[in-house]
Formats: C-alpha cells, sequence, structure tokens
C-alpha cells in the first residue's frame, strides 16, 4: 500500500516518517494479526506446520508501506487445491478448475523442503497412524498416490480472509486514521 502523497501534505510529513507508530500504520498492523488468526482458522490442521508458518512483516519506506503475508512455500496448493490424475467417474470429482495439477510433481517445505511422500510420511507420524504390517514407507507410497489420484480439494483458507470485501474494510480504515491525524 502506497501513501506517496503524503510527502506532499505539509504537517503529514513529519508523521510519515514512522507510519508504523501513528494510527494508520496501528490499523494495517491490526489488519494483519487479525487476517493471520482468522487465516490459522481456516487452515487445515494436518501437522500445525502451515499454521505456525503464517506470519506477516509490516516495512515503511520513503513513506509507503509494505505488509506482505508469509507462509510455507506450499500454502497456495492448499489454498487453491491440486486437481488429481484420475480421470472422472462421476464418483470422484478431481477436478478442481485451478492450474495445480499432480500431473507435475508438488514439493513442499515442511521445514526441511520435503518432497510429497516425505511430508506425507511426516503427516502419518504426526498422526500416529502407522502399517499394520510394519511397512512405513509402503503405507506412505499408498496415501501419495491416493492423493495424488484424488487431487487436494481447496481449502480457500488466504482467499476466505483476503478478499475483496476485507480489503475495501482495510482502505476504509486507513482512511479514517488518516483523517485523524491530519
Amino acid at each position: 500500500m502506497a501513501l506517496d502523497y503524503l510527502q506532499k501534505l505539509g504537517k503529514a510529513r513529519e508523521m510519515v516518517s514512522n507510519i508504523a507508530k501513528t494510527p494508520v500504520g496501528q490499523v494495517v498492523q491490526d489488519f494483519a494479526k487479525t487476517s493471520i488468526d482468522k487465516m490459522k482458522g481456516y487452515a487445515p490442521k494436518a501437522t500445525g506446520t502451515l499454521s505456525q508458518s503464517l506470519t506477516y512483516t509490516f516495512t515503511q519506506e520513503n513513506g509507503k508501506i509494505d505488509l506482505e503475508f508469509l507462509a510455507d512455500d506450499y500454502w497456495d496448493f492448499i489454498n487453491s487445491g491440486v486437481d488429481g490424475t484420475a480421470q472422472s467417474s462421476g464418483a470422484i470429482n478431481n477436478k478442481f478448475g485451478n492450474t495445480y495439477s499432480f500431473a507435475n510433481l508438488a514439493k513442499t517445505s515442511s521445514g526441511a523442503g520435503l518432497n510429497f511422500k516425505e511430508s506425507i510420511s511426516l503427516w502419518m507420524i504426526s498422526k500416529g497412524i502407522t502399517a499394520d504390517d510394519g511397512d512405513q514407507e509402503s503405507l506412505a507410497y499408498v496415501i501419495m498416490q491416493s492423493v495424488k489420484r484424488k487431487g487436494i480439494k481447496p481449502t480457500e483458507f488466504v482467499n476466505k480472509v483476503l478478499n475483496e470485501e476485507t480489503l475495501k474494510q482495510l482502505e476504509s480504515d486507513v482512511a479514517d486514521a488518516f483523517a485523524k491525524m491530519v
């Protein structure tokens, strides 16, 4: 969000030097904190690493505010979903109409740049899932193949929070806060 025009407004020019400590900065930071909390509420629980990775940065430079939301690099696979590879037979709807597909190998970074199979293994451990015959690697492979075939249904945990309505509200709140400052 850029507030370049503040540089031209006499009294406001001084306030811009540390916008984070102003009512405008507080509105933006409150929005970010609330948004992160809501995203964590919508994010799937699985191992919890995705929720734990959700954070934001708030910086200011030359009168511009930069608010950036951060998460593990696989967040968009979970948010948008991933089309499965199975042919739709009516019983399995594996096409979610997005840009991701298991036709291309998916990578995750559950903290250590794990591949999909390793991520499934980590998830199995966190859930206490064990193979009856003790062959955890084979069970992980079977689960991975099932997920690839069926796909991953979109959760839209980000889209539910950062949407046109909430961004318009942020814009209004920032304008109100700025009006109080001047």
